[in-house]
């Protein structure tokens, strides 16, 4: 359809413009605004009049005739290019817009939300359209390229291919994606995606998107497009299609259930042990690793004997996908596990993609541990679904033996599963991973204790479990370490002192091969977690808050499962990193992100919804992200114990209910009076005691004659006798109010101060009743139990220079009872000397946090000097942060402001005469870091000049 040309009205430019003769340079009359801006266009087309003319005329073009177009914000192309571009071919360009209707076309990269609402009826186009007409030399339909789109209630002409692309970038992506399934286009539920009818809606949905940041209003954008909207957390059915079809939910999953399965089998038999049960210290350790090889590719390929002899990989899309797995003849073109489809699609154009097939893969699985539970072992150890450690020390006597023995493992997993396993055999957990990666593909291979050293020898230090990029780079900037064999020959003292105690002991043996960790299939679960880092994409907070709301639930249903409850919950939030595009490489994914955790703690255990959402609320607030640079969300269950579900729960709200025994006439035996009294008690936490509506003015106990009792209606008597008992009611019967559950869950050292002042409270209240009535007749046995209480309670109390005391729970109704010098001498015991418990108070200290194990401000100014002195060209970037992350908890932990302080200014100092450019970097760095330290402690920012 050919583009519809009008004309609008603008001052046609004059290439040849005189000052002097032009009206337009004439000077303008006071406040006559209006004139001033006519003559201001006519000098601008005036300009681009000129420029047009000074173009060679092979570069010119009719193109842009009889269009007017103007520019608003950052394009790219950037501005003065495009306005060339449309000069050049013809187009008029107006640098001052006064009314929509006076252009053709308005060129942008996006709009805020107010202006969308009002371009949302004229042609808004991104600057793609410009460049793409010229290439081309034609008009292109516009509709294309559209930077703002239609409303949802607005009729749309069903033009071919007219409506394809939102973006450029997000439409290739969508197309060559997989969508999840299950919710309408229209089904969107947050509201300010829907079309308003209202002026009021309209200018509050304006007004929210206008106080936006950056990257929600690129969501806004984004989740207009009902495709990409559907496969995000603004789908309600999100969670459930997200772990349906991730790999790692189903890995999690099925590893937790292995372990179960497996300790359950070891625990039914008697044959199995754990290595740490075997008596014989000097006996020598076989430890199997057994592992398949390619596992998801082997098992995709199983069936297909065409396809294991071609470069295979399994992922999920086409292209900006992660390879989950690839088979050995694909890794021979550099092909690796985690790289997007088109960069291995680029190293080899014949790779064939395979999709998931989960269960296929749980079925192998599931074949494979059957077979290591069939093999005669000590322990078998879980740790993942394809890879597993096995103890054959007590079965075995040479490593020849424990070949025969993984041959036998591996027939019986190829007949069985059609897939190839690789076994490492050593004496310790690190060996035998070693010798696994060197029998890979498809072998068995076994590393014996005077072989150790010189296979660790040519090994990379990366190679080592535990031994990362920082720490290789510390290592071989520190030592010149390269390879184990370097590694060696640096003593204990040294590696102990540049990493740590513990690590560098850790360091010191594994070069070596030694490694004291025993495998256990005994091992608790530790927590529940239930994480998502791909298609979050929030605008608002109430989106934030209705996910964070859903995956709580999914949580407590994975406890549930598990059957725990949880004493501390940790939110996990992947911020989208600063520099960090808005839209990642991986479709959808998170993209470079900094990771941020808050955690809670719960004095009881607990599985409330309502407790734990509160709480996910408040740490969600404290951490005060953005919603829109949210990439990922995640909650985790930590120090989870077992529930008890016959724990009742407890109603701090209701009323005191004091059980009574219900006294009935005529003798009980021993075995009844049990009886009654446990029904009793059991009645009387879910029943009411019923008082009668008219109460009787009773004489005392003695006074009322069982004969004229007896006489009276039984419903009466019953009240009756429960009003004597009221009045007969000893004051140790009062209940505890302390509940052993409750007790249960508190630390120790609380729960002991707890029943420490409750003694001390039952005895006061006993020495008030004896004030009232003594009683003679307590038995010799009872009283001497008393009497061991009281010494033994003694014998325990510390001896303190500053007495304790302690504010004892008075029964008023006892102390009224009480003649009048006696309620004073205890109102006077009760008093507290508040100086006494002021001096008790102690001050729990800060932790003092190390930095190679120094810690006062001295020792650390020297470090830093040397530091300073051993690079003079700058410091290493990940050294810069290692001393921005101390300086960081010293802040949050330590809380030593002034030590920071002065350890940055001590850095500035050295720099000060050098102005070593590098340093200086680094120092802004850690700055801004000990900036951000203050902020999140809500502390003002330090003063450093």
């Amino acid at each position: 359809m050919a583009l519809q040309r009008k004309k609008r009205e603008h001052p046609s430019g004059n290439a040849d413009f005189n000052e002097i003769e032009d009206e337009a340079y004439e000077s303008v009359g006071f406040h006559d605004y209006g004139d001033y801006f006519e003559r201001k266009k006519r000098k601008l087309q005036n300009q681009n009049a000129a420029l047009y003319k000074d173009m060679e005329d092979s570069s010119k073009s009719n193109l842009f005739e009889g269009l007017s177009m103007a520019i608003n914000g950052y394009t790219n192309p950037s501005y003065s290019e495009l306005r060339t571009m449309i000069i050049q071919n013809g187009g008029t360009f107006v640098q001052y817009v006064d009314r929509k209707t006076s252009i053709s076309f308005l060129i942008c990269s996006f709009l805020t939300p107010s202006k969308a609402i009002q371009w949302k009826h004229h042609k808004v186009v991104t600057p793609q359209w410009i460049v793409d007409c010229v290439r081309q030399q034609k008009l292109l339909p516009w509709m294309n390229y559209r930077a703002v789109q239609p409303a949802a209630s607005q009729s749309l002409l069903a033009f071919p291919d007219a409506f394809k692309k939102y973006d450029p970038q997000v439409s290739e992506q969508l197309h060559e994606s997989s969508e999840v399934e299950g919710q309408p286009q229209d089904a969107l539920p947050s509201y300010h995606l829907e079309q308003t009818e209202t002026k009021e809606n309209k200018d509050e949905l304006s007004n929210r998107l206008d106080s936006l940041s950056r990257s929600a209003l690129h969501n806004y954008h984004l989740l207009k497009n009902p495709n990409i909207r559907k496969s995000t957390t603004q789908n309600p059915e999100f969670l459930q299609k997200f772990f349906d079809s991730s790999r790692l939910h189903h890995l999690s999953t099925w590893k937790a259930t292995l372990k179960e399965e497996i300790q359950i089998m070891t625990a039914s038999s008697s044959s199995l042990t754990s290595t740490g049960n075997i008596k014989s210290g000097n006996k020598q350790h076989y430890i199997m690793h057994v592992d398949f090889d390619c596992f998801f590719a082997s098992v995709s390929t199983r069936n297909a004997r065409e396809l294991q002899l071609k470069p295979v990989a399994v992922a999920h899309g086409i292209r900006n996908s992660e390879i989950a797995s690839c088979n050995y003849e694909a890794r021979k073109y550099g092909i690796k596990n985690g790289m997007f489809v088109s960069t291995a699609k680029s190293l080899c154009p014949s790779l064939v993609l395979v999709d998931y097939d989960f269960d296929a893969y749980e079925s192998v699985s599931r074949e494979f541990y059957s077979v290591l539970a069939d093999t005669p072992n000590d322990c078998l150890k879980v740790i993942s679904i394809d890879e597993a450690l096995l103890d054959l020390t007590t079965h075995v006597d040479s490593f020849e033996e424990c070949t025969k023995v993984a041959e036998s493992i591996r027939t019986r997993v190829r007949t069985k599963t059609n897939c190839d396993v690789s076994v490492g055999i050593g004496s310790n957990v690190l060996l035998a991973r070693l010798a696994l990666r060197k029998a890979k593909p498809h072998n068995i291979f076994y590393i014996k204790d005077e072989d150790a050293c010189e296979f660790l020898q040519c090994l990379s230090v990366q190679d080592l479990p535990g031994v990362g990029p920082s720490q290789s780079f510390k290592l071989f900037d520190l030592y010149g370490v390269k390879t184990v064999g370097d590694l060696q020959q640096i003593n204990k003292h040294g590696l102990q002192e540049t990493f740590g105690v513990n690590y560098g002991l850790h360091l010191y043996n594994i070069a070596r091969g030694v490694d004291t960790s025993h495998i256990s299939n005994e091992t608790p679960r530790r927590s529940v977690s239930v994480d998502v880092n791909w298609g979050v994409r929030f605008i608002f907070l109430e989106d934030a808050m209705d996910f964070l709301k859903r995956l709580l639930k999914e949580l407590l249903i994975r406890m549930s499962k598990c059957d725990v409850v949880l004493h501390q919950l940790q939110l996990r939030v992947l911020k989208r990193a600063e520099n960090a595009p808005f839209d990642p490489a991986k479709y959808l994914g998170a993209g470079e992100v900094t990771t941020l955790t808050k955690s809670a703690m719960f004095t009881s255990a607990t599985k409330s919804f309502d407790i734990l959402f509160r709480q996910v609320i408040n740490l969600y607030t404290s951490l005060n992200v953005d919603p829109g640079d949210v990439r990922g969300i995640g909650l985790q269950a930590l120090k989870i114990v077992k529930d008890d579900k016959n724990e009742r729960v407890f109603n701090f709200n209701a009323p005191l209910k004091t059980p009574h025994k219900q006294i009935l006439p005529g003798p009980l035996n021993e075995q009844q009076g049990q009886n009654q009294g446990n029904e009793n008690i059991e009645a009387s936490s879910t029943c009411t005691t019923f008082i009668p509506s008219t109460p009787y003015d009773l004489p005392s106990a003695s006074q009322v004659s069982p004969s004229v009792l007896a006489q009276l209606p039984q419903s009466m008597q019953g009240n009756i006798r429960r009003q004597l008992e009221l009045q007969n009611k000893r004051v140790d019967e009062i209940p505890s109010q302390l509940d052993p559950l409750f007790l249960k869950e508190l630390p120790t050292p609380i729960r002991n101060e707890v029943k420490e002042d409750h003694e001390i409270t039952i005895n006061r209240r006993l020495k008030l009743k004896s004030h009232v009535q003594p009683n003679d007749n307590i038995p010799t046995e009872t009283a001497k139990k008393i009497q061991q209480q009281d010494a033994f309670e003694k014998m325990l109390r510390p001896n303190k220079k500053v007495k304790k005391q302690y504010i004892p729970q008075v029964d008023l109704q006892v102390l009224e009872e009480l003649p009048k010098e006696i309620q004073e001498t205890v109102l006077e015991e009760t008093k507290v000397n508040r100086y006494d418990l002021a001096r008790e108070v102690k001050m729990i200290p800060n932790p003092v946090i190390t930095f190679q194990q120094k810690q006062s401000i001295n020792e650390l100014r020297e470090l830093l000097a040397r530091w300073y002195e051993k690079t003079p060209r700058g410091p290493n970037s990940r050294d810069v942060d290692y001393f921005s992350k101390y300086l960081g908890r010293v802040i949050r932990e330590e809380r030593n402001l002034l030590k920071v302080q002065a350890l940055i200014r001590w850095l500035q100092q050295l720099n000060r005469k050098d102005k070593i450019g590098a340093w200086q970097m680094a120092i802004e760095k850690t700055v801004e870091v000990v900036q951000e330290a203050c902020f999140i402690r809500q502390t003002p920012p330090l003063v450093l000049l």
